[in-house]
C-alpha cells in the first residue's frame, strides 16, 4: 500500500542536469539543511560515523563535517553530477566520504551514529520498508533526523493547474508527499524511539508563477509537481496562479516542511 512507482533512473537524470542550478534555487532546502543542522545540535549529540541520505551537492554535507569534524561521514546521491558537485565542495576533508548510490538499496557492513537526510525521503518509492532497513543500520543509541516535504507544498500551483497531487505529469505516477504522522508512524514500525515529527508552513514570494516554475525546473525537482502542459493552457494556469495567489513582491509558494527525530535502541 505504501510503495509507489517512481523511475529512479529519470528522477538521477533530471537532479543530475540541473546540479549547476540546483543551489541558486533550492533556497528553502538551504534553509530546511540549516535547521536540522540547529537541531542535532540541540540534541546534543556527539556521532563518531554518519551516514548523509541524497546530499546533492554537499551543502549539508559540509555543514555536518564543520558541525562534527572528528566523524567518518558517508554520503550519498543517486546522481551523479550531484556526487561530483559535493566530491569538488568537500575536497580536503579526509574523513569525508561522497558515493553514488541509491538511498534505498545501500547496503553497509558500518553502523552509524547518525543517518541524515534533507530533503530526500520523499522520493523514496517505499519509504516504510526503506527505514526499516535503514534503522538497521543505526548502532545501538543511533540516531535518525530527515528533512522532509509534505503535502501542502505547493498546493498553488497544483490548485492553478487543476491538478491532482496523486496524478503524475508524466503520464504515470509521481511523487507522493506524505503527512507527518504517517512518517512518525513508519518511524515507530522500524523500530526506533523517541520518534518527534514537527511540521511547518514556509511561504517563499517570486516575481511571478512563471519564475517560480522556473526556479522548481532549475532545481530539478518538476518531475513530480509540473503536469505535462503548454502552450496556451499553462498561460492559462499561470495567470489564474498570479491573480490568486498574489504577494508584494508578486506570487507566493508554500513549502510543508517536515522534521523527523528517532533514536535506536541501546543507547544510554
Amino acid at each position: 500500500m505504501t510503495a509507489h512507482v517512481l523511475d529512479k533512473r529519470r528522477v538521477a537524470a533530471r537532479f543530475g542536469r540541473h546540479a549547476g542550478t540546483y543551489e541558486a534555487n533550492a533556497l528553502v532546502q538551504d534553509e530546511m539543511a540549516d535547521r536540522l543542522v540547529a537541531a542535532l545540535a540541540r540534541l546534543a549529540l556527539a556521532p563518531s560515523s554518519i551516514l548523509e541520505l541524497g546530499c546533492g551537492t554537499g551543502r549539508l554535507t559540509e555543514r555536518l563535517a564543520v558541525a562534527y569534524p572528528s566523524a567518518r561521514l558517508l554520503a550519498v546521491d543517486i546522481a551523479r553530477p550531484m556526487v561530483e558537485a559535493a566530491r569538488a565542495r568537500l575536497a580536503g576533508r579526509p574523513r569525508v566520504e561522497v558515493r553514488l548510490a541509491d538511498a534505498e538499496a545501500l547496503e553497509s557492513a558500518e553502523r552509524f551514529d547518525l543517518v541524515v537526510s534533507n530533503a530526500t525521503i520523499q522520493w523514496f518509492a517505499a519509504p516504510a520498508a526503506s527505514l526499516r532497513r535503514l534503522a538497521g543500520l543505526l548502532a545501538p543509541g543511533g540516531a535518525m533526523a530527515h528533512a522532509t516535504l509534505g503535502p501542502a507544498t505547493f498546493v498553488e500551483l497544483l490548485a492553478a493547474l487543476g491538478t491532482p497531487r496523486e496524478r503524475g505529469g508524466h503520464g504515470g505516477p509521481s511523487l507522493v508527499l506524505h503527512p507527518a504522522r504517517r512518517w512518525a508512524a513508519w518511524l515507530v514500525e522500524a523500530g526506533l524511539a523517541d520518534v518527534e515529527a514537527r511540521r511547518r508552513l514556509v511561504r517563499r514570494d517570486y516575481e511571478s508563477a512563471r519564475a517560480f516554475l522556473a526556479a522548481l525546473r532549475a532545481t530539478g525537482a518538476a518531475y513530480a509537481h509540473e503536469p505535462r502542459r503548454a502552450g496556451r493552457r499553462l498561460g492559462e494556469a499561470m495567470r489564474r496562479y498570479d491573480a490568486a495567489y498574489r504577494s508584494p513582491a508578486g506570487t507566493y509558494a508554500t513549502f510543508e516542511v517536515i522534521e523527523l527525530y528517532a533514536r535506536a535502541a541501546g543507547g544510554c
